[in-house]
């Protein structure tokens, strides 16, 4: 992922997740909640100033691209790759 590169100005939007009742057909049921809306690294610096042990409750809608698999929902392991890329916006 390192190599491709990544527009961090994507429209994105960050939520949290909160676990709900667990329903007979499912296991667990999620409702989400709008936690920011911005770019992609605007989204990414908000949840990584998360408690780490919250992190986990959090996805990230964004425009596919390439450098993350094309995928437009991003889950923790996602975002800490594109946090951690030195070209990720430090400011």
């Amino acid at each position: 992922m390192e190599n491709t590169m990544i527009n961090y100005d994507r429209e994105s939007i960050l939520y949290k997740s909160a676990p709900q009742q667990a329903t007979p057909l499912t296991k667990e049921r999620f409702n989400a909640d709008l936690v920011i809306e911005g770019t992609l690294s605007e989204c990414i610096k908000e949840w990584f100033i998360q408690p780490e042990d919250q992190r986990g409750f959090y996805r990230l809608d964004t425009f596919a691209q390439e450098a993350f698999g094309n995928k437009d929902m991003l889950f923790s392991a996602d975002m800490l790759a594109i946090a951690t890329r030195d070209n990720f916006p430090k400011d």
